[in-house]
């Protein structure tokens, strides 16, 4: 139930240490707690929680339309329809590949397809292994090879506050 909270401070420790302003940083946080406000089903948001899964589009869509016009998150709205396009730009419909995707909407799916691996009843630790490996397994295809060196140091400690 914590998803988005855990994206969001995920998002944020990815963004400092890639080196975002200060407005980036604003921006990233805000999307990542609404990334998902688009999944308006149960069966929608159980294909969310799976690490890989081939239609992203609607939820994406639907967050875009949600925000797009509002006073305060009209500036988001672009992160969050573009937050599942995978960095190689196949099967992306929206036609973006590698730099052209907002670099705030690929810190976001790199952050929520690492919260999606996490299973409360695990020890974090214990699943730290695991989720790296896949996380490294896809390093150019579904995310940005420059974002997943950021999160391995991340994942390894190396970073200092």
């Amino acid at each position: 139930m914590k998803h988005h909270q855990r994206v969001a401070l995920m998002a944020l420790q990815i963004g400092k240490l890639y080196g975002l302003n200060q407005g980036q940083l604003e921006n990233l946080f805000s999307a990542a707690i609404m990334h998902d406000a688009g999944s308006s089903t149960w069966e929608e948001k159980a294909r969310l929680t799976k690490f890989y899964f081939l239609e992203t589009s609607n939820h994406c869509i639907k967050g875009y339309e949600l925000f797009k016009d509002h006073p305060l998150f009209g500036a988001v709205a672009d992160i969050i329809l573009y937050h599942h396009d995978r960095w190689d730009g196949k099967n992306n419909r929206s036609g973006l590949k590698f730099r052209e995707i907002p670099i705030e909407s690929r810190i976001i799916h790199l952050a929520d397809r690492v919260d999606v691996q996490l299973r409360d009843e695990n020890y974090i630790l214990e699943q730290s292994k695991n989720v790296c490996l896949n996380i490294n397994n896809e390093k150019g295809k579904l995310f940005d090879p420059q974002l997943v060196e950021a999160f391995n140091d991340l994942a390894r400690g190396n970073v200092s506050g």
